[in-house]
């Protein structure tokens, strides 16, 4: 041993072993290497060196995950930097990684063996031996069986995962923790049953993040699948297979050849699902509401004054804002002689404290609706970007419905790290300091903790600008949920213009904001309150007894408009309420109904969103497009007036809601698998046959009905259904966007850092408004942030913050 320890250059042991030893003898010699050494530190070394024939006599443990970067994650994390063998399996595209580690379940050292699937390894399909496919009633009793998914089929990964768990004794699942993953897990289960036929060696591991503490924490504490979940989900997707596949074909045989003569060209198939088609019934119904709104004349009335006490100018409302009576307009707007040199006085001044509560943990549903209306991200572009940046390692899980934190979040580990974020780390050390108050409302759904940040990460990190649009949103969400409320006063003066007939009473309002609260990191909050973006200097509200000049009183004549289309934040909340889907699935059925041309996405005034394309800038600025509204099309209404004529169960959501709300007792163990889809199948069976003995009726709505995409927006804007064109709408040129994003980037940097200062020194942050009269223009449910977009100009975007 000694001679050969010479060969290597070492005249002596040593007081550790040394990694050229371990990686160069084989055999008796590296074991008699190592018993020179006490086992702690074998232990502390982990073995990092051992030769390939001892890593091949471990018991193995195949692992296997979702993808293969979250494989690769998982090698890095468990080897701890050591030494990690790479080869290829049966499939070429994934990589299978190799290393030696303590397994906590069994308390031994083994040989991890990591790889991954991609997705889903089987699909439930129908029976195509014993299935006549002529005759879609029959489809409702048709056999059905799971089958290798194409995806799955191209890259082998059937063949590889059963070659990669021959000689293994364990099967640790690493797929995503919910209902989905939990049946992916069965899946991996199913294919390498011929190795694991004893479930005692079979762990499922739980995890939120893709980070190496949630990683490590997850390998010591593997439990066991979960087989009723998986259930659940077998039972949807036997559904939805059944019910859909059924009155997809009869709608196809029927209506396709008339669709692609009258409608579209190319159109491939008309579906139904008991998702989609719930989905598509309330598009329908806000077109509907559009159609059948009748416009009323008013006038609104308002006035412009001067406060010489104050030396400034004000906004006045009328106290009574508008009226349907033009007789009244004139007489109100004649009061004082119309304006000119006329006087009034501040009669009366309330103060009303307000408080906009603080956001709750952030769910899927919370973060679709806000990235759809303030970064004009469809939900399934956010819930893309969301899972990137997820197996990037940079967000926690994107899909949970709950909004709640658990006690054992670490929320303070989080802070810490972004105490030198150069957007938010104002925040971050405020919150340090003075410890966050967590949130102990919201709901706790039991799957996974909020979406919040789980490293830190700056603007350059990333390739895409919406990737960091989408993490910032999701950095400051977390920090204003760990902050108070926002605190302000509304300061209500009340106006007496002197008149012929007696006094007319004029409303002034301002906001003051006394505690800025989670507004500090969600800085739309604040400029939501201070809504009059003609003001940069806060200013003294108006007291009783102070003298006003009214420059003019203005009646202006309008009209009462029609609710506008909905757009997908507004939907994705109404498929939320009525529970139509999962928080991971209502993304994809508002995919659906745009793909299958059901409803087209258009701009605020009618033209059909572009997709975005490089080349097309070159060729010069073109106009921004704002909004993006859901427009049922002919195809869309035909089918929904069709069912609603027949049976109108099939477009109502209750029907969904039952159907998901007995798939959950399904997991919860409280209904049988066999009983859920029995039960269901029997009442769509029902509706089916129902529907198509009223074929007839369907007929002449269809036929009734049909037109071009093209030609139906044509003639809805030429019938006022959308916005005007503005000849002054600003334009995409080059640069601009990534002008006004350092712009923000400036404007937020110094508002933290005023933030910051003031926080540390315990001194007030306010911010006064003038609150004046609305303009015309569409208000968004969710408040549009202007720190993250200025695509948006429908809502006023509200003045510059001001702290002192």
């Amino acid at each position: 041993l000694m001679e050969e320890l010479a060969k290597l250059g070492f005249r002596a042991v040593g007081s550790k072993p040394q990694s050229t030893v371990m990686r160069t003898f084989k055999d008796r010699l590296y074991y008699e290497y190592l018993a020179l050494f006490p086992p702690s530190m074998l232990r502390d070394a982990q073995f990092e060196n051992k030769s390939t024939s001892y890593m091949d006599r471990l018991p193995k443990v195949l692992i296997v995950s979702e993808k293969p970067s979250i494989a690769e994650t998982i090698a890095e994390v468990l080897s701890n930097g050591k030494y990690v063998r790479r080869r290829r399996g049966v499939s070429r595209g994934i990589t299978v990684y190799e290393l030696v580690s303590f397994f906590e379940p069994t308390q031994e050292e083994v040989c991890l063996r990591i790889t991954s699937v991609i997705g889903h390894v089987l699909n439930t399909s129908f029976n195509s031996s014993n299935t006549d496919f002529r005759d879609p009633g029959k489809l409702f009793q048709a056999e059905t069986l799971k089958e290798v998914a194409e995806s799955s089929k191209k890259v082998r990964i059937v063949e590889h995962l059963q070659n990669e768990a021959k000689e293994c004794s364990y099967l640790s699942l690493w797929l995503d923790c919910d209902r989905e993953g939990e049946n992916i897990a069965h899946e991996v289960i199913a294919v390498t049953r011929d190795s694991f036929d004893d479930n005692r060696n079979i762990y499922r591991a739980k995890f939120s993040a893709i980070t190496p503490k949630e990683i490590s924490e997850a390998f010591k504490n593997q439990k066991r699948p979960n087989p009723l979940d998986s259930l659940a989900v077998d039972a949807r997707q036997e559904l939805d297979l059944k019910v859909g596949v059924s009155f997809s074909r009869l709608l196809t045989y029927r209506y396709a050849g008339l669709a692609r003569e009258r409608f579209e060209r190319d159109l491939s198939m008309i579906s139904y699902g008991p998702c989609q088609t719930p989905t598509l019934y309330f598009c329908v119904q806000r077109f509907k509401e559009i159609e059948k709104f009748q416009k009323d004349a008013y006038w609104s009335i308002s006035a412009k004054a001067f406060v010489p006490d104050i030396r400034r100018a004000v906004s006045l409302t009328w106290e009574k804002e508008r009226t349907s009576d033009a007789e009244v307009a004139r007489k109100v707007s004649e009061a004082g002689g119309g304006g000119r040199n006329a006087l009034g006085k501040v009669v009366n001044v309330a103060v009303n404290n307000k408080t906009v509560k603080r956001p709750l943990g952030l769910n899927t549903v919370t973060m679709l609706m806000v990235c759809s209306a303030s970064l004009g991200l469809s939900p399934k572009k956010t819930l893309s970007i969301a899972e990137k940046l997820y197996t990037s390692g940079y967000l926690s899980y994107p899909r949970t419905e709950t909004s709640q934190y658990p006690p054992s979040f670490d929320i303070m580990e989080i802070i810490r790290e972004h105490q030198n974020h150069d957007m938010w780390g104002g925040t971050a050390r405020y919150l340090n300091k003075n410890r966050p108050q967590i949130p102990k409302e919201g709901k706790n759904a039991g799957d996974h903790p909020p979406i919040t940040p789980t490293r830190i990460a700056f603007k350059n990190t990333f390739s895409s600008n919406l990737e960091w649009r989408v993490y910032e949103f999701v950095c400051r969400h977390f920090f204003g949920s760990l902050m108070g409320d926002v605190k302000y006063r509304e300061v209500k003066s009340e106006i007496a213009v002197e008149s012929a007939k007696g006094p007319v009473t004029f409303y002034h309002t301002e906001n003051v904001i006394f505690d800025i609260g989670h507004g500090g990191a969600m800085t739309w909050v604040l400029k939501n309150i201070a809504s009059d973006k003609s003001r940069e200097t806060p200013s003294t509200p108006l007291q009783k007894g102070m003298r006003v000049e009214i420059e003019r009183i203005t009646a202006t004549e309008k009209y009462t408009q029609p609710p506008k289309f909905l757009q997908e934040h507004e939907l994705v909340q109404m498929m939320d309420q009525n529970g139509i889907g999962t928080d991971a699935s209502m993304a994809t059925h508002i995919t659906t109904i745009q793909d299958r041309k059901y409803v087209v996405v258009v701009d605020k005034e009618g033209q059909e969103i572009r997709q975005f394309n490089p080349k097309a800038q070159q060729n010069g600025p073109r106009k921004r497009q704002e909004g993006r509204y859901l427009v049922p099309t002919t195809l869309g209404l035909s089918l929904i007036e069709g069912f609603e004529s027949t049976e109108k169960d099939l477009v109502l959501p209750e029907i969904r809601a039952f159907m998901e709300q007995e798939v959950m007792q399904v997991a919860q163990g409280t209904l049988k698998k066999d009983e859920v889809v029995q039960k269901n199948l029997a009442l769509f069976d029902r509706l089916f046959r129902s529907f198509r003995d009223q074929f007839a009726t369907v007929d002449d709505i269809v036929d009734k009905n049909l037109t071009t995409i093209r030609e139906q927006l044509k003639v809805m804007r030429q019938n006022d259904y959308f916005d005007a064109p503005d000849p002054e709408a600003a334009y995409e040129a080059l640069g601009e966007v990534a002008a006004a994003e350092e712009e923000v980037a400036a404007e937020a940097e110094v508002a933290g850092a005023a933030e910051g200062e003031m926080r540390a020194a315990g001194g007030e942050v306010r911010v006064a408004a003038e609150v004046g009269e609305e303009e015309d223009g569409d208000r968004c449910t969710v408040p549009r942030c202007g720190i993250l977009t200025r695509s948006l100009g429908s809502m006023r975007s509200g003045s510059i913050i001001n702290t002192w």
